[in-house]
C-alpha cells in the first residue's frame, strides 16, 4: 500500500510537472509569434472567421468574394472542423440563392473511414450534416446535387503496390 500510494504522488508530479512544460512551451510558441508576426493555421482560421462574422466589414467582403469565386474545392472534408464548415458555407451561401447565369460549384472530397479522429477540430457527424445540409441546400436552389462514390482506389492497383513494395525510391 505505501508502495501505491509513492508511485501515485510520483505520477500525479511527473503529470504536473509535464503539464507546466506544455504550457510554457505554448506561452514560448504565443510569444515568438507575436514577435515575428506570425499566424499559423489556426490563427488563419480564426482571423477569417472574425473578419466575416464582423457586421461592419461582413456585407462587403461576401460582395467580393461572391463576385471573385465561382468554384470551391474541399479535400478531406472528413477532416474538416466546425469553424472551417462555417467559412465554407460563408462563402456559398451566394452560390445556391436564387436565380442566377453563373455556374458555381462547391467540390467536397471526403471519406469518413479516413477520417483522422478529431484533427484540428474536426468531428465526421459535422461531415455527415454538412452533406445533407448542401445535399438539401442545392436542392431547394434547384441546381444539381452529384453524389459520387469511389468504389475503386487506384492506389491500390497491384503495379503501384508492386512499385512500393519493391523500395525502388
Amino acid at each position: 500500500e505505501f508502495w501505491q500510494k509513492y508511485n501515485n504522488i510520483n505520477i500525479a508530479e511527473l503529470s504536473i510537472n509535464s503539464i507546466e512544460i506544455g504550457l510554457k512551451i505554448i506561452d514560448i510558441y504565443q510569444k515568438l509569434k507575436e514577435e515575428k508576426h506570425l499566424l499559423d493555421y489556426n490563427d488563419l482560421i480564426i482571423n477569417t472567421y472574425r473578419l466575416l462574422a464582423n457586421t461592419e466589414y461582413s456585407a462587403w467582403i461576401s460582395y467580393k468574394l461572391d463576385n471573385g469565386i465561382d468554384y470551391i474545392l474541399l479535400d478531406e472534408a472528413q477532416d474538416t472542423s466546425k469553424m472551417q464548415w462555417l467559412l465554407v458555407q460563408t462563402i456559398t451561401d451566394e452560390f445556391f440563392a436564387g436565380e442566377t447565369e453563373r455556374n458555381r460549384n462547391i467540390f467536397i472530397v471526403g471519406d469518413e473511414k479516413q477520417s483522422i479522429f478529431k484533427f484540428q477540430g474536426a468531428n465526421i457527424e459535422m461531415f455527415n450534416e454538412r452533406y445533407q445540409f448542401y445535399k438539401d441546400v442545392i436542392g431547394y436552389s434547384r441546381k444539381k446535387f452529384c453524389k459520387v462514390d469511389l468504389n475503386y482506389s487506384y492506389r491500390s492497383l497491384s503495379n503501384i503496390l508492386k512499385f512500393v513494395d519493391a523500395d525502388n525510391l
